[in-house]
């Protein structure tokens, strides 16, 4: 993630700003917005560090914000896709089962279409 993504989802991010830093006030957090440069000065403030130490932790941050986010957004993919494989041979022509993969799930209703038709 980069700074200009932490800005558009500052209420999404402010959270977990507030946890790596918990000197960090509501207030302190409502005001930055997510702006590097104020997120950077009030850790100056709260933490008494100079401003290269607060940049180097407040940007290794966010760094690991954008693993996490690639983490997340890959387990929704796969995620996704397992719900739709469950489904994926529901509309099998005639109906015809027997090709299915060992293990392969099947919903409900293909096996109410295999039963009556």
């Amino acid at each position: 993630m980069n700074w200009d993504r932490v800005e558009g989802k500052w209420k999404q991010t402010k959270g977990k700003f507030r946890e790596k830093w918990g000197k960090l006030t509501d207030d302190d957090l409502d005001v930055v917005g997510g702006k590097r440069e104020q997120v950077v000065g009030r850790l100056q403030e709260r933490y008494g560090i100079a401003k290269d130490e607060a940049e180097r932790q407040a940007d290794t941050f966010v760094k690991g914000l954008s693993e996490q986010d690639r983490e997340d957004e890959d387990k929704e993919v796969r995620r996704e896709k397992a719900a739709g494989h469950r489904f994926a041979r529901a509309a099998c022509v005639g109906n015809n089962f027997s090709h299915r993969p060992r293990g392969f799930l099947v919903s409900p209703e293909a096996l109410f279409l295999r039963n009556c038709c």
